[in-house]
């Protein structure tokens, strides 16, 4: 599973801006602007310049610009006096180091704005570190904005957008870097930067801005907070991406909208990690998780549900795995209509929780799909277009567990039948004839096939599921599920849906799929129970409908016919059917 990260620290940090008006201050002398102007003319400031360790302080709408090296201070703090705003300009050659921490919009009802064009900015306290100390915050407890096309910023511990509930912070970097300082952490390396921590958080990168978090980008951190990220164009570096952070039932609200640029995160790439709601629009530009977990979630904790649409050009590259419905409690859905997915291992849908995926286009390649893949989870995928690669096997309803040796081992210590899951259904779901499905490997859609010990009566309610449906729109049938290996549907139901007001005339067949053979796909005891051609009809597909095996394709084909339904049956469907029956096709 991903790797939970505590922030325990950081749970404190509205109490003690509650209690300080902001973030805690351990500075000397305090200078404040007392007329727009450059930083090192002393009419500037009253009584002095800063000197390095000082209180400085921009309110009063003023300007201070920022144009020399070895400009200092202890703590700066722009807007600190109600309904007030403070301003800074900084370009190069400038370099300016705090080395407490940086408040921009600092108390409540203030705005502070920063416009950086080039030089460099530093925030140089130690860490780890108490709260405030190290940090760069926009947005404290009033309203922040960051402004850079140009120069490079660096926190020595972290960088929080939005911080209490009644903030607004926006961080826009179109140029230059903008990062936690990087290094082995403590000794020379910052931690994460925070979009959203309790107040409202915007990240918006574009052009050739590149923003880095030594440790993790977090977005939408409390409950009720609300963190935003735009990436159209630049880049995003991180170890982790975490969105809704806090485990607290209300939960936060993640945004994600990219159009262009590269997101890439050294360890995962997680949308909802605990409660909340998260929703991802991916256009354009590309998300690489290329080491460590390797993994992209869609859905991760308990009582979370994220979204992730993805479309056009967008790209996807992960080394392992990408998860929707991670955990217990969780629901992802991911809605594809275009865009490339290459997952290095599998596509995951449903692993402990709820996962829908619904492809309308697009390229989707990994080795192989899991569909309801532990105990009690629930996985659909959805094919009405696109095309769908597998160089391993499509497993629909726990019929063989991602995580499962390749022979299991009975509590009594013998061998027997495959299967790892209770209560993992699975459905796959081909929506007319504008996709293309191939698996290099087998099909296994057989949840009866498992350990003797996992199932009834020793294990009620724990049989697994597993269901193909085809929607079937006119006489061109569905897209064919292509299988170069075996197809092994033991228990496996077949669903068939008539679509539009289609009905087709009696004696019309439809291939559904095609394999080399249907059977047991295992060496010795694995996945070696039953015949592989042990499927049934849905139960209001009897009567209608005929399914047979017969040769052809890569050597076998599953082919349905429609048959003449019984005349009782028919008259009955007359007088009694509604809408629904009739869109099926019954009458």
């Amino acid at each position: 599973m991903i790797r939970r990260i505590s922030y325990v620290r950081l749970t404190a940090m509205i109490a003690a801006a509650a209690m300080f008006g902001g973030s805690a201050v351990q500075s000397h002398a305090q200078s404040a602007a007392q007329q727009s102007g450059d930083w090192s003319d002393p009419a500037t400031w009253a009584p002095a310049e800063p000197a390095a360790g000082d209180l400085a302080t921009i309110n009063g709408g003023f300007t201070v610009g920022v144009s020399q090296a070895g400009e200092v201070a202890g703590t700066l703090d722009l807007g600190t006096v109600a309904s007030q705003s403070g301003n800074l300009s900084v370009s190069a050659p400038a370099t300016l180091t705090v080395s407490t921490t940086m408040r921009v919009g600092q108390a409540a009802t203030t705005t502070g704005n920063v416009t950086m064009s080039g030089g460099t900015v530093t925030v140089n306290g130690a860490s780890p570190s108490g709260f405030g100390n190290g940090d760069l915050i926009v947005g404290d407890v009033g309203n922040g904005n960051w402004t850079q096309s140009g120069g490079d910023v660096t926190a020595r511990d972290e960088i929080i957008i939005g911080l209490a509930d009644v903030s607004t912070g926006v961080v826009d970097v179109s140029g230059g870097t903008f990062q936690t300082a990087l290094g082995p952490h403590p000794a020379t390396g910052g931690r994460s930067i925070l979009v959203g921590f309790d107040g409202n958080g915007t990240l918006n990168v574009s052009g050739t801005g590149a923003v880095t978090a030594n440790f993790d980008l977090l977005v939408g951190f409390l409950p009720g907070s609300v963190g935003t990220v735009n990436l159209s164009g630049g880049n995003i570096e991180a170890g982790f991406l975490f969105t809704n952070i806090d485990g607290n039932p209300a939960g936060s609200t993640a945004v994600i909208n990219m159009t262009g640029g590269t997101f890439t995160t050294r360890v995962a790439f997680v949308l909802g990690q605990r409660a909340g709601t998260t929703t991802m629009n991916h256009s354009g530009g590309a998300i690489n998780s290329p080491t460590n977990n390797g993994d992209m979630v869609v859905g991760d904790g308990g009582a979370n549900t994220s979204t992730y649409n993805v479309s056009d050009t967008a790209t996807v590259d992960v080394l392992h795995n990408f998860i929707v419905g991670a955990g217990g409690g969780s629901n992802g859905t991911v809605n594809q209509t275009g865009g490339t997915i290459t997952a290095g291992d599998n596509l995951l849908i449903g692993r402990d929780g709820v996962g829908v995926w619904n492809m309308d286009g697009g390229v989707n390649n990994a080795r192989n799909v899991f569909l309801g893949d532990f105990d009690s989870s629930q996985g659909t995928l959805k094919i009405t277009g696109g095309t769908l690669n597998l160089t391993g096997n499509l497993s629909i309803g726990g019929a063989l567990a991602s995580n499962a040796a390749p022979d299991r081992v009975e509590p009594n210590g013998m061998n027997g039948p495959q299967g790892q899951a209770l209560d993992a259904n699975g459905v796959l779901i081909v929506s007319g004839n504008g996709g293309v499905i191939n698996v290099d490997g087998n099909l296994l859609a057989n949840p009866s096939d498992k350990s003797s010990f996992r199932s009834d009566p020793f294990a009620p309610g724990g049989d697994n599921s597993a269901t193909l449906a085809f929607e079937i729109f006119s006489g061109a049938g569905t897209s064919l599920i292509d299988v170069a290996g075996v197809a092994d549907l033991d228990g496996a139901v077949i669903d068939l849906d008539l679509m539009g007001g289609f009905s087709p005339a009696l004696g019309a067949t439809f291939d559904l799929l095609t394999a080399t053979s249907f059977g047991s796909t295992g060496a010795g005891t694995t996945q070696n129970v039953g015949s592989g051609d042990g499927f049934t009809l849905a139960s209001e597909d009897a009567g209608r409908f005929s399914l047979a095996i017969v040769s052809g394709g890569n050597g076998v084909i599953l082919r349905v016919t429609a048959i003449p339904e019984p005349a009782a049956w028919s008259l009955a469907a007359v007088a009694f059917a509604g809408p629904a029956a009739r869109r099926r096709g019954c009458v």
